[in-house]
């Protein structure tokens, strides 16, 4: 429906005709190409219509006011009262669109599509179905051009299911050859390609190949537009996933022809070439992903080339990094391959040396068996500084595990770097990184925390010396951590008689209502601290960067074990409640 505000707009755009343009329909799987003016078809004419645009500003008044009413008699979740309400200002305006409808006004037309649902009977979808029709083809016939196409366009999207399919592409196809305003060609071509993509495009690749081809039509056919810069976002995450399967398969070529002792000379084409010229058209029309990409990965690699492939490719290693400039795109792997065949083919390259510092200063989250295999030139380098790099990499990867295993595999590899790289400069960052972990290992106390409960009062984990504490921190803001919340209540009233609690430390901002709302449906029981703004100190102190975190303390207040299974923590609940029982009876 048209606000008032848009329909204004609409009345000071209505008199705006673009220039004669090249139109296309680009046909479904067709290669795009600009069609020459000579088979377009006939130009619409704009039809000057003053006392249609006047009409549509006053209902536009008279539907604000309306909306208005109806928000406030819906205030509280009420459905407003009809006899209140009213009806649809459409039906009081009917009587005078008509007549304007009876001078062929393009204003009146569009008028009616607009309000069609609230004109014709619900019952009757295939008189709907033919006013409709019978409506777009008399704009078309003289006011394809005109900006408030743009509206009718937005009916074609509300009816879709009412005209079917073929009528609404057949509807679409025919503004396109009508129109010689860009954006409405351009908007009528991109709705085109939306409704030929099918609802799962891995049930239907051939299907929306054609789809994506129909949005390259777009991008080719009005690059100025809005539209074309909506296509462009459809194409590229294709383009993208092919420049990703073109890397790969460019990297295990180079690798094979690598260990070979073959010359760099040798190697195949960088696929940021072949994939350039597909990319280049979505940059032209603006479009900030597709602009990133021929910026900073096809140019920067291209102006790096003459001084060789290391310098290149470390350039290229870049700008696959942290910005690189496609959204949801998974090419971390892809760049830790280029650093790898650069390691082992230019180590002693000045490029590799700024390699080595941009992944010091932007190293990706990887799981470390990946960060491994790919930094293995590093941890074989006779030069110590490289590896006490390779060393301090490692640690990074398995500390962004973000869980307890993580976290000794990187305190282990901090612990490797001081036996065989000591007086490195990076040695004493590194331990730094892993003191934590070590103030956390089993047998240490653990650290304190004091919060209010969810009765407002006050209490420490100290307080609860002396007894087995299963240590849960959650976060009811995220509603995560409460999983298996069934399993703890379990054992904790299987263990009720025994020195053991259960104590929940909630990291997110949620009121005690919230939180008994919560327990009242899990059937749980435990005593809850809210962190509030404790929550950041705590949580570093614990490193807890996912829920649930789950930490086994013992009657003594010393740290036992985390991040298990909750079959392993059960184990390991039980021998130190025993533990405490044995210790009491002596």
């Amino acid at each position: 429906m048209l606000s008032s505000s848009s329909l204004l707009r609409a009345v000071i755009a209505a008199s705006l005709i673009s220039l004669p343009a090249p139109a296309n329909v680009c046909a479904a799987g067709a290669p795009p190409v600009v069609q020459g003016g000579d088979v377009i078809g006939p130009r619409a004419t704009a039809v000057p219509d003053p006392e249609g645009e006047a009409l549509v500003v006053e209902f536009g008044s008279m539907l604000k006011e309306w909306n208005e009413r109806r928000v406030r008699l819906s205030r509280g979740g009420k459905t407003p009262d009809p006899k209140e309400l009213g009806p649809h200002p459409a039906l009081a305006f009917r009587a005078r669109f008509d007549a304007l409808l009876a001078k062929d006004s393009g204003w009146a037309q569009c008028w009616w599509l607009d309000n069609l649902q609230h004109l014709t009977p619900d019952s009757d979808l295939p008189g709907r179905k033919r006013v409709f029709v019978e409506l777009y083809d008399k704009l078309l016939a003289r006011n394809a051009s005109q900006q408030y196409m743009m509206f009718v366009l937005g009916a074609v999207k509300v009816h879709r299911s009412t005209l079917g399919a073929d009528e609404t592409d057949a509807m679409l196809d025919r503004l396109v050859q009508a129109s010689t305003n860009h954006e409405v060609q351009a908007r009528a071509a991109y709705m085109r390609a939306a409704f030929h993509a099918p609802a799962d495009p891995k049930a239907d690749p051939a299907r929306m190949e054609e789809a994506v081809e129909m949005h390259r039509g777009v991008v080719a056919n009005w690059p100025s537009t809005v539209a074309a810069k909506e296509s462009a976002g459809v194409v590229l995450p294709g383009l993208q996933r092919e420049f990703e399967r073109r890397e790969a398969a460019w990297l295990e070529r180079c690798f094979e022809l690598q260990r070979q002792g073959a010359d760099p000379k040798t190697w195949p084409a960088q696929p940021v070439h072949e994939l350039h010229p597909l990319i280049q058209p979505l940059a032209g029309v603006g479009l900030p992903g597709a602009v990133r990409w021929v910026n900073r990965v096809h140019n920067g690699y291209v102006n790096l080339e003459p001084q060789g492939p290391a310098a290149a490719l470390t350039q290229l290693a870049s700008a696959l990094g942290s910005t690189y400039p496609v959204p949801d795109s998974d090419v971390v792997g892809l760049r830790l391959g280029l650093c790898e065949l650069i390691l082992r083919q230019f180590p002693d390259d000045p490029a590799t040396e700024r390699l080595i510092d941009d992944l010091l200063k932007d190293f990706p989250a990887v799981p470390p068996s990946v960060a491994e295999a790919r930094l293995a030139p590093l941890f074989e380098s006779s030069d110590s500084h490289r590896k006490a790099i390779g060393f301090h990499f490692m640690v990074r990867s398995c500390s962004a595990v973000g869980r307890w295993p993580g976290y000794v595999a990187a305190l282990e590899w901090s612990e490797r770097m001081a036996r065989e790289c000591p007086g490195d400069p990076l040695l004493q960052r590194t331990q730094k990184a892993c003191a934590t972990v070590r103030s956390l290992m089993p047998g240490e106390p653990a650290p304190e925390i004091a919060a209010e409960d969810l009765e407002r009062k006050w209490f420490k984990l100290s307080d609860y010396k002396g007894r087995v504490v299963m240590l849960l921190f959650c976060n009811l803001f995220l509603d995560q951590g409460f999983d298996e919340a069934a399993k703890w209540q379990e054992f904790a009233t299987k263990n009720a008689s025994r020195p053991f609690s259960i104590v929940a430390m909630n990291a997110g901002s949620a009121s005690p209502d919230a939180f008994f709302g919560k327990y009242a449906k899990l059937g749980v029981s435990w005593r809850t601290g809210l962190l509030f703004a404790a929550s950041e100190d705590v949580l570093r102190r614990y490193m807890v960067a996912s829920y649930p975190t789950i930490v086994v303390i013992d009657a003594e207040g010393k740290l036992r074990g985390r991040d298990l299974s909750w079959d392993e923590t059960k184990a390991l609940l039980e021998q130190w409640i025993a533990d405490a029982e044995a210790k009491g009876k002596k």
